[in-house]
């Protein structure tokens, strides 16, 4: 395992993951997409979630909470084209982004 990030604030180290091993764990589906798009993600032990949808101005567009679960299905279609960043994460989890693109 390669340590990609380490997380540090006033000289303790909080959170220490491979960044490689959390994007295998995050799909997105169909990307392009036009009308929806899906989010597969592991949660074995059933946090909540949440995702954050932005354009590339910085301003939410989306914003999504879900209880449980291991899929967030997202209705794109009201949105213009384009390319969107994501953010998906859990409380304990720290959060991972990616881009997607909308047609």
């Amino acid at each position: 395992m390669v340590i990609t990030t380490i997380l540090c604030n006033d000289a303790s180290v909080l959170s220490v993951f491979n960044q490689s091993e959390l994007k295998n764990q995050i799909k997105t589906f169909p990307n392009p997409a036009s009308d929806y798009i899906t989010f597969g993600y592991k949660n074995p032990t059933r946090e909540s979630v949440k995702l954050e949808l932005y354009d590339l101005s910085g301003n939410l567009v989306s914003l999504t909470n879900r209880d449980f679960g291991e899929v967030i299905i997202l209705d794109v279609s009201a949105l213009p084209s384009g390319t969107y960043t994501y953010k998906l994460s859990t409380i304990e989890d720290l959060p991972y982004t990616g881009k997607v693109i909308i047609n």
